[in-house]
């Protein structure tokens, strides 16, 4: 009986293929999630550029 192998445990072949794909997955997730950041990031810099200038300061200049 201690010759069986278990096939609910993978072997480690298996392991390792699995370890390298969560390694991946995990690699791509972060990517995704730096230019998700990056982008908002972006956007609130834009947002705030915008907002910190008044509406008006473009057309307050007076003409003689």
């Amino acid at each position: 009986m201690s010759g069986e192998s278990n096939e609910s445990e993978p072997d480690s072949g298996e392991m390792a293929a699995i370890l390298r794909r969560a390694s991946e997955n995990r690699r791509a997730a972060e990517t995704v999630a730096r230019h998700l950041l990056s982008r908002l990031d972006n956007v609130s810099i834009s947002n705030a550029i915008c907002l910190s200038a008044a509406p008006w300061e473009e057309y307050s200049h007076t003409t003689r």
